[in-house]
This record gives structure tokens, C-alpha cells and sequence, in this order.
């Protein structure tokens, strides 16, 4: 039996019942079934009954010609070409004294307190009285040790499915089920680490999306198609958003949009409509990752789900960056390579803050990444892709609101460059607590926000850092210190730290 990773469980399919495997994303393979069932494994097959083809494994008896290619059960087209003949089934051999053939036994048990078996087979429980359970067992190679006085046959296992850390299911093909814990030696013994999924694991992949390729264009798939197969938006979500970059990948380029709102309007919202997720109003109305205060519309809540299961697949799990999902930034002038001292970033954040920051960009020839807002993945990749084609070391400099969040927001954005590859050395802030008066800390100061945990969190670290006003949670725009001679000697002082 050889393990799969399912949708639902780890799987077990015999190896003369398996069509394809096929290596697919970064060394997991997908497997396709004699009955057109897909499931995937992290390692190359273990040698067995079929043949190499394209990279791959086929069983040429589970295959149909199609245009000069091979078609196998779940549609996905192979190449084509010669492809022997896959060697037939043996027959499994009679159990001696049992009369019945071993692939027909399900499991074996001891009678408690007698010297006594009972087969639990096919043809119902047969029982064996006077012999002993491990001679008994001898008898059929493939039982495994399930636990004290209990066996099961291997062959006939179909899935090991994880409840919890203290419960899992070994169940066979008769739809039988053994309970145990996940830690039971059965486990080792079946080649497994895990009974929750195969390793070296990909959780991100298949756990809640369960992402796999398609033999179809799932923007052209039917309503039927969809339904059938998507149960939940966020998981045809992720799979759409993970066929354009298996595509992309495959040199497959579909006018899919060079944005999120593009991305959504071309093919993400009829899609979601045809699936059932979307009502007809919903398809074309206006879409934002903008603040916005009241109840979302559907299409915006799953507009900005869109976002986060990208940065999810991007930013947490790396399957691909926004260059190979072919995202493009849409305001590259919000970042400059400086002239003199390009190794000095100077980051800022709001557009008031813009007319010095200029002035200080021009004067001191250093680069310049204005935000705009929050810190963009997106565009922080480009930035870092122009940064590493003139230096690999930089120094940031962020020119933010003195407070919590401006403290947050310019770090992550160190942190997004850093995590793109440029080496940052430190990470400064232009406006500190002594570069204000009292006057000020009276006049211009506001608290900071408390009303939520996250920024409550934001708030504590914050202090923790040194941040605050005479101790407390206030903070000050970062426009309210001017006029330029003053900013151009805190980012002086900066300089020279």
C-alpha cells in the first residue's frame, strides 16, 4: 500500500489500482486513481507495478489516447508516446486452513482469557480455537501489530484519519474502523510520523485549502463543477489564486489582471457568483483594502479575503512572490534610489510628511520609500528587487508619526525588505521623545489607540521600547514638527548615530 495525502485523511491506494503519479510542486507528487481520485505524496513513489513516462509513473491500463496524448482518469493530459504494459495483479494466495485468499482477511484478534483467534474476513468471523495469535498471524504476511491481541491487514487499510491529539481512526476498505491514539506504535509500523499528514509536510498547502492542479480552466468550469468541489469561498479563492500561478509557472499567461482589483473584477467575482458565493448585484460593486467604517458588502468582505489568503501564500508559506504571480506595483515612483547614499532608506509614511522628505532626498542624495499608508508586500518586494541590483546592505531611516502605530509601520517595513533579501543594518526613527518640548507634548500629543487587544499589544511593546511621553501612551504627528531646519537636524542626528 502506498500513502497519500488525501483531502480529508492520509490515504492508502494499492499500487495496481494508481494510473498516474506525476511530480508536481517543489518534490510533492500528485497521484491519480484508477477511479479518477487525486490525492498527493512528498516523496517519489516506492517502486511498484508501474511504468515511467514523462518524468513520472503511469499505469498504461488505466490510460486513454486522446489527440496524440495520454488522457488518465482524472482528465489531466500526459504526453504522449509509447507506454508498456503495466504487469497484472497477482492473485493473492490462500490462507492455509482458512480456505479463503489473504487479501479477503480484514483483521485478526485474540479471544480474551482462551487460546482462541477469531478472522474477521469477508465471509464474516471465523473462529480458530487452540493456536496462538502470532502463529495464526504468520500466516498472512501483511497483518500488522495494531495493539495487544489485535491485527490488521495492511492491504486492506483505505485511510488513517486524525481526530485530535487523542483520538485517530485506522479504517479499512469495508468502511470498518480501528480507534487508537495518534502516538501508537501501529504508526511507526506503517511508515508513518504522522497520522495527521505525510512529511515532510506542507501545511499550508493542505490543510484548510487543500490546493491541487486542475485538469481544467476553473474560470471557464461549470456551476455544477464548482459546486461540487469548492465547498467553502476562501478554498475557490485559493485555488484560483493558485492555478494562475501553476499556470504562470507552466508559461501559461491568462489576461488574469496586474492587480488585486483587476484580479477580482476579471475573475475572481463571476466565479464566485457561478459557485454560489456571490449574489448577481455583488459582481461589479465597487471594491477597496481601504479603511472603511460600517458592514462590509459580501464582495468587499471576501475582496479583502482575497488579500489575505495571497499574503498567506506569499508572505507565510513562500509558494510564489507577486513577480511570479505577475502583480505589478502600480506607483513605482513611490520609490527612488538615492544618488549619493542609496544605502540610506529613508521610509515615510504619510503624504504630509512628503515636502521635507523631499527636500532631504534632494539634499542628501539617500533613497526614498514612501508608503502611502500601511507597509505594502507587494510593493516592498519591487523595492527590494531595485535596491539588490545596485547594493545588498542598507540602512532604514523612518520618517513615521511619533506614537505606536507609526513605530509599527516603520519597522514593517524594514522587515518586508529584510525579508526580500536586503540585508538591513538598523532600523532608526527620526522623531524621538527628546526631540519635543513640553509645550508641545501639551499642546500637540494625543493618546494612543487602545480599543482593541492588538492595539493595546502595539501600545505596551511599544513603551517597553522606550517609546511614550513622560511615560505615558501619547504620541505626536510627525507634521507637527517642522519647520524643514528642524527635521533636517533630527535626520542629521540620525545620520550620525
Amino acid at each position: 500500500m502506498i500513502a497519500f495525502q488525501g483531502p480529508e485523511d492520509i490515504e492508502f491506494w494499492r499500487p495496481h489500482e494508481i494510473a498516474s503519479i506525476m511530480p508536481e510542486f517543489r518534490n510533492w507528487w500528485r497521484g491519480v486513481r484508477s477511479d479518477g481520485r487525486v490525492a498527493h505524496r512528498p516523496t517519489p513513489p516506492p517502486s511498484g507495478p508501474y511504468v515511467p513516462h514523462a518524468g513520472g509513473f503511469v499505469n498504461s491500463r488505466f490510460l486513454v489516447e486522446q489527440d496524440g496524448r495520454w488522457r488518465d482518469p482524472a482528465d489531466f493530459l500526459l504526453p504522449g508516446g509509447p507506454i508498456p504494459d503495466s504487469p497484472p495483479e497477482p492473485e493473492s494466495p490462500v490462507v492455509a486452513g482458512l480456505g479463503l485468499r489473504a487479501d479477503q482477511v480484514c483483521a485478526l484478534h485474540k479471544v480474551e482469557y482462551k487460546q482462541d483467534v477469531i478472522w474477521s474476513t469477508d465471509e464474516g468471523e471465523i473462529l480458530w480455537p487452540n493456536i496462538k495469535l502470532q502463529d495464526a498471524a504468520h500466516l498472512v504476511p501483511d497483518l500488522v501489530l495494531f495493539k495487544a491481541g489485535k491485527y490488521i491487514n495492511r492491504r486492506r487499510l483505505a485511510s488513517v484519519r486524525h481526530v485530535d491529539r487523542d483520538r485517530c481512526f485506522y479504517c479499512l476498505d469495508n468502511g470498518r474502523e480501528f480507534k487508537t491514539t495518534p502516538r501508537t506504535p501501529v504508526r511507526e509500523r506503517l511508515g508513518l510520523t504522522s497520522t495527521a499528514r505525510l512529511e515532510p509536510s506542507m501545511n499550508g498547502r493542505f490543510e484548510v485549502y487543500q490546493l491541487r492542479d486542475w485538469p481544467i480552466d476553473l474560470f471557464k468550469a461549470s456551476k455544477e463543477f464548482l459546486r461540487s468541489h469548492f465547498k467553502t469561498p476562501d478554498q475557490l479563492i485559493g485555488h484560483l489564486i493558485w492555478q494562475r500561478f501553476r499556470d504562470r509557472q507552466a508559461g501559461i499567461f491568462k489576461r488574469w489582471g496586474d492587480t488585486y482589483r483587476d484580479f477580482w473584477y476579471c475573475v475572481l467575482s463571476p466565479v464566485l457568483y457561478r459557485a454560489g458565493f456571490l449574489e448577481p448585484s455583488e459582481i461589479l460593486r465597487e471594491v477597496s483594502l481601504e479603511p472603511k467604517r460600517g458592514k462590509q458588502s459580501p464582495s468587499e468582505r471576501l475582496f479583502r479575503r482575497t488579500f489575505h489568503i495571497m499574503l498567506y501564500f506569499v508572505q507565510t508559506w513562500r509558494f510564489f512572490d507577486f513577480h511570479e504571480f505577475g502583480f505589478k506595483d502600480l506607483q513605482p515612483e513611490n520609490f527612488t534610489v538615492g544618488k549619493l547614499r542609496p544605502e540610506v532608506v529613508l521610509v515615510t509614511e504619510k503624504d504630509d510628511c512628503l515636502e521635507y522628505a523631499k527636500k532631504l532626498v534632494k539634499e542628501f542624495g539617500v533613497s526614498h520609500y514612501h508608503l502611502g499608508g500601511q507597509p505594502s508586500v507587494l510593493r516592498s518586494e519591487y523595492v527590494a528587487e531595485r535596491l539588490l541590483k545596485v547594493l545588498k546592505t542598507i540602512r532604514v531611516i523612518a520618517y513615521v508619526d511619533y506614537d505606536a502605530g507609526g513605530h509599527v509601520i516603520g519597522q514593517a517595513a524594514a522587515d518586508q525588505l529584510a525579508d526580500r533579501g536586503v540585508e538591513v543594518t538598523r532600523v532608526d526613527f527620526l522623531l524621538r521623545e527628546e526631540c519635543f518640548s513640553e509645550e508641545e507634548k501639551r499642546l500637540h500629543s494625543h493618546p494612543c489607540k487602545m480599543g482593541s487587544a492588538a492595539h493595546r499589544t502595539k501600545v505596551r511593546r511599544w513603551l517597553e521600547r522606550g517609546g511614550g511621553l513622560n511615560g505615558q501612551a501619547r504620541g505626536i504627528f510627525a507634521s507637527y514638527v517642522e519647520p524643514y531646519a528642524r527635521v533636517r537636524g533630527l535626520f542629521l542626528d540620525c545620520l550620525n548615530r
